[in-house]
């Protein structure tokens, strides 16, 4: 009997061994080899020169790709170092994700490097950019500038000889030099909201990425979705108020409830689309198509109205639109970028 249950025993061993040994490895395992094998492996961070930030290592390329299409990180091979990846994102996900990776870098440089980050309205003569100032050594905020610094990361906004623009007070948006407000329309919607923090999240008035000002406050913040904001002011110190108030973080839980929202601004999620072509007659479309596909692109149909677009990509970036517009060019196919 004894010996029956030992037999037993190990067919189900080896049974297990062998569901094992096929299952597909987790992330967890992926990681775990990737430390050994440094071949052919593709790493999830911001940009090429971020791997300090980067958020994941991969040896199965669809792994990091939908951890890529997740968070609006790139994909980079590491072997090579090139992009080999590149998520699609509206304008409102690239900042929200830019405000996030400011927090994740200023909690690190805080509790880990023992770097602390202050606040200051003033005091400390800080750079226009986020890693201008992490490389000066002056790691000092206030409520507008970390959320200026992340548009310019993300691309929101153009590059600025400036600096800080703009700033909330009153529940309005005061323009600090000519161009200010002309460029903020470019690039974000002006909404007035005014009532509450709490009501217009009740009423689902707020959406990742907005820019909020406070009547009877000198503030800004902005709301990040799922009762999430980034306040690079007082709210996230370790003491309330201030000059040189130490910092905790800058993104939380924490937000004025009561206080009501004036007005905000809001990201134009626009796209920018390469087309070879609208028609109006599905055969003369599909012609088209299959002269575009014979010439090595990827190309599909999409219906605009009534008409029909024989559309070779979309993107965020206008830049890269039209980089892929001149190759298409260069084929001998006519072809536009529009903006949808």
């Amino acid at each position: 009997m004894k010996a029956l249950l030992l037999y037993i025993f190990y067919l189900l061993k080896v049974a297990i061994g062998v569901a094992l040994s096929v299952a597909p490895m987790t992330s967890l395992e992926e990681r775990v080899i990737c430390m050994v094998e440094e071949k052919n492996i593709y790493a999830v961070q911001r940009t090429a020169k971020d791997s300090e930030y980067r958020l994941g290592l991969y040896h199965v390329f669809e792994n990091a790709k939908k951890q890529a299409d997740d968070t609006k990180y790139n994909v980079y091979n590491t072997e090579t170092g090139k992009l080999v990846y590149k998520p699609p994102a509206t304008r409102s996900e690239l900042f929200v994700r830019d405000l996030y990776y400011e927090d994740r870098v200023v909690r690190d440089e805080i509790y880990n490097k023992k770097l602390p980050w202050v606040y200051s309205n003033g005091s400390i003569k800080f750079g226009r950019t986020f890693n201008a100032t992490r490389k000066a050594g002056l790691r000092a905020t206030n409520c507008v500038s970390g959320a200026q610094w992340a548009m310019l990361l993300s691309g929101c906004v153009a590059p600025n000889r400036d600096g800080v623009q703009w700033y909330g007070l009153n529940g309005d948006f005061r323009w600090l030099s000519a161009n200010a407000e002309s460029c903020a329309r470019k690039y974000f919607n002006i909404i007035d909201v005014q009532m509450t923090t709490k009501k217009a999240l009740k009423k689902g008035l707020l959406e990742p990425g907005d820019v909020c000002t406070y009547a009877g406050m000198a503030h800004t913040n902005v709301y990040l979705g799922d009762g999430k904001f980034f306040d690079s002011g007082h709210l996230n110190c370790t003491r309330s108020s201030g000059e040189k108030a130490p910092f905790k973080c800058w993104i939380s839980d924490k937000y004025y409830p009561n206080a009501k929202i004036g007005k905000i601004l809001r990201p134009i999620d626009g796209y920018f689309r390469v087309q070879c072509g609208v028609f109006s007659n599905k055969i003369y479309a599909l012609a088209r198509k299959r002269l575009v596909a014979k010439a090595g692109f990827d190309v599909k149909l999409v219906r605009d109205g009534r008409d029909y677009v024989v559309q070779c990509g979309l993107f965020s970036e206008e830049q890269n639109a039209v980089n892929l517009a001149k190759k298409i060019e260069e084929a001998g196919i006519p072809v536009l970028v529009k903006e949808v």
